[in-house]
């Protein structure tokens, strides 16, 4: 059971993923070498236990919050926190906020239909398919006509699971397939955007903050391999504390591969001392460093193209995700799209950023909102 758990334990599917689980690992085992997979299944192992992360840095979270606001905060247990402030309380569960409808929810876990309601109201998306994993020949299609590369994911999904970039060849689209088809029998594949992501959160049509995330990187220091400054980072984070807990492990994966073909590198490259390189595409394992608050980078063109994205979907709070070449233009202007809505954005990011004395306070702004009476009354 341990080591199902640890084989579960960075990417969580359910029990048919099991299987693919294994073939993915074997998959990515013949790239970096037996010695590298054996390493990732016994830190695997010592990961299993540590799902504790979340639930402190959330504690840790809104009792800052209600410092802030003059409330106070009892722990109930399992994730769950009561605030009070004089007649008005709420609750919330770890990060998830009673803010959104079910029915809002429920879409936004749509990524398809995310997409088709966008477009429709002229919010600019990747040009994308839907397909089922089982049956690709309509997927290969679209990948050939071209522009390469694509990304696939699952069509329901969070946090970057189940996600590859840099998707160039039908192999690489069957590689792909297999690994998101642990968390569903549909995915997506997607043009890639060149640019960068933004999270920007809004909160009943007002931008509240937004951060710029940067892919993970390693740096060389002349003798190591890139596998093994990958397992070096994923062992810095088994020891993590402070304000990196709650940091997903760093993995080779698909994405991880694909990325550093592109390059013209493997696993087994060995990078000069101070050579620096992007080794994921997808920044879901990126470090603290690696983020940094950029709300004043983003125009009002942007800005308004979330609150407009929230709005269609029936969000009142939203993690709004772009890929963007210039955040000082609107999407359109830039070329930049719209790749996900998240309905319970972790609210964790925008205190874990390069500079923490710029963040945004955004938990205090949402509690003082969740506490006024004019809220506590349409309770």
């Amino acid at each position: 059971m341990r080591l199902l758990a640890a084989l579960r334990s960075v990417e969580i599917g359910g029990p048919p993923g099991f299987w693919r689980e294994l073939v993915t690992r074997a998959d990515v085992a013949s790239a970096t070498g037996v010695r590298h997979a054996l390493h990732r299944i016994s830190h695997d192992l010592r990961h299993a236990d540590a799902g504790g992360f979340r639930r402190v840095v959330a504690k840790e979270i809104w009792a800052s919050a209600a410092e802030k606001v003059g409330a106070q905060v009892v722990d109930l247990g399992d994730g769950f926190f009561e605030l009070r402030k004089g007649e008005s309380w709420t609750r919330v569960y770890q990060q998830t906020l009673p803010l959104n409808d079910e029915v809002a929810v429920r879409l936004a876990n749509q990524k398809s239909l995310v997409y088709q309601v966008l477009r429709r109201k002229g919010i600019p998306v990747p040009d994308y398919l839907e397909f089922s994993p089982r049956k690709l020949s309509g997927a290969v299609e679209f990948l050939q006509r071209g522009p390469v590369p694509c990304v696939v994911k699952p069509r329901h999904g969070y946090s970057g699971f189940g996600v590859t970039s840099q998707v160039c060849e039908a192999r690489d689209l069957r590689r792909a397939a297999r690994w998101a088809s642990r968390f569903g029998d549909r995915a997506l594949i997607e043009r890639q955007i060149e640019g960068n992501v933004y999270r920007i959160l809004v909160l009943d049509g007002m931008v509240l903050d937004a951060v710029h995330f940067s892919p993970p990187r390693v740096t060389g220091d002349g003798h190591s391999t890139i596998a093994t400054l990958i397992e070096a980072e994923y062992e810095r984070r088994l020891l993590r504390s402070g304000d990196e807990a709650g940091i997903r492990p760093f993995v080779i994966d698909l994405d991880c591969l694909f990325t550093l073909r592109r390059d013209g590198l493997t696993p087994r490259s060995v990078l000069g001392a101070g050579t620096t390189v992007r080794v994921k595409t997808v920044t879901n394992q990126n470090r603290v460093e690696d983020n940094e608050t950029a709300l004043d980078a983003i125009s009002t063109e942007l800005g308004a193209a979330a609150i407009a994205t929230a709005s269609f979907i029936g969000l009142r709070l939203a993690g709004v995700d772009v890929v963007t070449p210039d955040p000082g233009r609107g999407l359109a202007d830039s070329g930049g799209v719209v790749i996900d809505v998240n309905d319970s954005p972790g609210l964790w990011h925008h205190y874990r950023v390069r500079d923490p004395s710029a963040a945004t306070d955004v938990a205090a702004v949402i509690l003082r909102m969740l506490l006024s009476p004019k809220s506590s009354d349409s309770e």
